[in-house]
């Protein structure tokens, strides 16, 4: 609890019905002592007190009258960056709620319980404490659309145009598309969909979603624009995708094979896939993406060099950090933070961390045998790790 002293988050309630505000007052009032706390009734008299006051956390109804709770949010994402967004509402509109995936970093149901929203509350301030260059925070938070290529959302479409258009035949399209397959992922595992655990597995997710709210998606999601004529970032953007595809195959049958986790392979194939999105965030920021080409040009060094020498702070930690403010499984957001950390897994168990970390591993072709006494699992178990790995680049 030392780091709470260090910092009392200001969090802004906004719902337009007295009672609520009231009620949220007397609920909160055990927290004061730790976070300061404002109120309003309307989104006008939000964005009057954010004028003057710096908020961490906003936390918005969804239905208000002149101003609505996406409406809000999306305000606040282009004027407040670095304020995290929550929606809280106990309305399922579909439309509403779509809408508030784009602006919303979190969802919380009415009634709220209190121990929801002080979880809710104590996760968004280790997060707030979890990036040290508050630019780059700013960057992460106002994030609603990341790059990704065109023949995914073209594969998509001409599959929804069939008439008896198949599902499975979308899992499969998305299942290649790490941007997409984490934005449905974000959006089954919100409070909107109100599931009793955490899904990781995107076919399941997509026939939560349905067809018309993919369709919907792919409007919100047309984000590979942001990277249109710029050869350098698309080769490069290619790279890390043929990468973090490779990841992912490998990743799947490492836990189905080697770990004799036939169940956990989708999980697996999904933190592989989106092990290295941190480096998407960054490169979709023009300032930080033109001084990491330029490092890397003018000496002739990997992304990953240019990229802790221009920041001061790895991909793993980016992608982390956004994929918890999305809301995604702990598992899936563990593989992302420590891909390049084996100090922080014990890999006498494959689950999807430590298999995430070694397809990765053995993909870039990076062992020496300093890196090889740090992995504390079976020679027998390595071996084969490392040949599945290799058959999977010989096919590529």
């Amino acid at each position: 609890m030392e780091t709470m002293e260090k910092l009392k988050l200001n969090i802004l309630f906004v719902d337009d019905e007295a009672n609520v505000i009231l009620g949220l007052k007397r609920m909160l009032r055990v927290f004061r002592e730790d976070w300061n706390f404002f109120f309003s009734q309307s989104g006008n008299d939000a964005l009057e007190i954010m004028s003057h006051t710096e908020m961490h956390v906003i936390v918005s109804d969804m239905r208000m009258p002149q101003m609505n709770g996406a409406e809000l949010l999306e305000i606040v994402k282009e004027k407040y960056p670095a304020t995290i967004r929550v929606i809280l509402s106990g309305q399922s509109d579909e439309e509403l709620a779509l809408k508030s995936t784009r602006t919303a970093h979190k969802f919380i149901s009415k009634p709220a319980e209190p121990e929801i929203l002080k979880q809710t509350i104590l996760q968004t301030y280790n997060l707030h404490q979890s990036l040290n260059d508050e630019v780059l925070r700013k960057v992460i938070n106002g994030i609603n659309r990341l790059p990704s290529l065109p023949k995914t959302y073209l594969e998509v479409e001409n599959e929804l145009a069939k008439e008896n258009f198949s599902l499975q035949k979308i899992t499969e399209i998305i299942s290649n598309d790490m941007i997409m397959s984490v934005k449905i992922l974000q959006i089954v595992n919100s409070a909107f969909f109100g599931l009793p655990q955490k899904l990781s597995n995107l076919g399941q997710a997509i026939n939560l979603i349905g067809a018309n709210t993919i369709k919907s998606l792919i409007i919100y999601v047309q984000v590979f624009k942001t990277f249109e004529g710029n050869t350098k970032i698309s080769k490069l953007l290619e790279e890390i995708w043929e990468h973090s595809l490779t990841v992912a195959k490998c990743s799947k049958l490492i836990t189905s094979k080697v770990g004799k986790n036939p169940k956990g392979a989708d999980e697996a194939y999904i933190a592989g896939l989106l092990h290295d999105i941190g480096k998407i965030v960054i490169l979709s920021t023009p300032k930080y993406r033109d001084l990491i080409l330029k490092y890397m040009e003018e000496n002739d060094s990997t992304y990953n060099i240019a990229e802790k020498k221009i920041l001061e702070i790895t991909h793993s930690e980016v992608g982390g950090y956004l994929l918890c403010l999305w809301g995604l499984p702990e598992t899936v957001i563990e593989s992302v933070l420590y891909h390049h950390g084996n100090e922080k897994m014990d890999f006498s168990t494959i689950n999807t961390c430590s298999t995430v970390y070694l397809a990765n591993f053995f993909i870039k072709q990076q062992e020496t045998e300093n890196e090889l006494k740090n992995i504390n699992c079976s020679k027998e178990e390595l071996d084969e790790i490392r040949g599945i790995c290799e058959n999977i680049l010989h096919k590529e």
